[in-house]
């Protein structure tokens, strides 16, 4: 689950990062039905504001930060984002076009053709949810998965042919957890025109956190309670062997769903291969955690300090979403990192040779 930052420092962040203000006039036609459009600036849905319609027209004006990404919604399904960067700008809802400066117009264009393959990926997924036969959900899963494939392809491929304006920061402030931390630093370029636009402090928030946890250093020392309540650290359980430190909790549904894998690595290679876990909680109660290990009938040592989100394992290893892992050698050094499904079982493979 991802974890929202603080709102405060965020906002103290963003009004440094864009201090330049730029009018703005958006006019807009939309269907006669509708009576409103929202706007949203920076993805920012903490603070939304509104524009009335008139007989289907609307026109926004005011001043903003220079570049900033201000987003009209007509519905969920239906919006546009414009950069501000002082040219008007008309949204026709209508005939799905965007009039302004250069940029806008082919920013205009690419959020269409997102939007196209959204519409086919809601299609495709509204025949799996009505389709019962198991070989037929089966076969539409894989038209998801290359429809959600082929979009993420296109959006990467934008960001790399859009170094010199802005609006990769759009795309990167929402879908900066699909890159890896290789491609996170290759995109956090200093020379590009959106590194410093306010949208960009989740990325580089987030690339800072996965560096924390990266292939080549020394595992970092965690002390917090077993479920028992006896104070533990985890240099106890990770000298000797192989050992996979998986960040979880009850409440996170992704964690239950990944952990039937992570069991039967424990089964295949715990007895045989002396591979240990060591389960490290995002939990907030007690019960709720004690419950969860019973449930998902987890046999390896666990901790946690109950903290949510303040969990020491946020600060210490970087982990802003879960489920999360570290997988550590025998002398107890990051090889590996957020193996997940079959990712773990190949590394696994890979280190025991079956």
């Amino acid at each position: 689950m991802k974890k929202i930052f603080s709102l405060a420092l965020l906002s103290l962040m963003a009004g440094s990062a864009l201090a330049q203000d730029t009018a703005y006039k958006i006019t807009g036609t939309v269907p006669t039905d509708v009576t409103t459009v929202y706007i949203i600036t920076n993805n920012d849905t903490r603070q939304v504001d509104s524009v009335k319609v008139s007989n289907g027209k609307f026109e926004a004006t005011g001043t903003k930060q220079t570049n900033a990404f201000i987003t009209f919604m007509k519905d969920r399904q239906n919006q546009y984002t414009v950069v501000n960067d002082g040219t008007p700008v008309s949204i026709d809802f209508n005939a799905k076009t965007v009039k302004g400066s250069a940029l806008n117009n082919e920013f205009a264009a690419f959020q269409n053709k997102v939007a196209e393959e959204q519409q086919k990926m809601q299609t495709v997924y509204t025949e799996y949810r009505n389709t019962e036969d198991k070989a037929k959900r089966a076969e539409i899963e894989k038209q998801l998965d290359a429809i959600i494939e082929e979009n993420s392809a296109a959006v990467k491929n934008y960001v790399k042919q859009h170094k010199n304006d802005v609006t990769p920061a759009f795309y990167l402030s929402t879908d900066y957890y699909d890159y890896s931390f290789e491609e996170l630093k290759q995109i956090l370029d200093p020379g590009t025109a959106y590194y410093s636009h306010v949208a960009m402090l989740r990325p580089k928030a987030h690339l800072k956190n996965l560096a924390k946890r990266q292939p080549g250093q020394k595992f970092h020392e965690l002390e917090m309670k077993d479920p028992q309540g006896n104070p533990v650290k985890l240099s106890q359980f990770v000298q000797g062997h192989y050992t996979l430190v998986d960040f979880w909790a009850s409440w996170c549904g992704p964690c239950r769903q990944e952990m039937p894998n992570v069991v039967k690595a424990y089964e295949k290679y715990h007895e045989s291969e002396g591979f240990e876990i060591v389960g490290v909680s995002f939990d907030r109660t007690e019960a709720a955690w004690k419950k969860g290990i019973e449930t998902l009938k987890m046999p390896w040592p666990q901790m946690s300090d109950l903290k949510y989100w303040e969990c020491a394992a946020n600060e210490i290893y970087g982990v802003n979403s879960i489920p999360s892992n570290v997988l550590l050698d025998p002398e107890g050094n990051i090889i590996a990192c957020d193996l997940r499904s079959e990712g773990l079982h190949q590394k696994l493979q890979e280190i025991y040779g079956k």
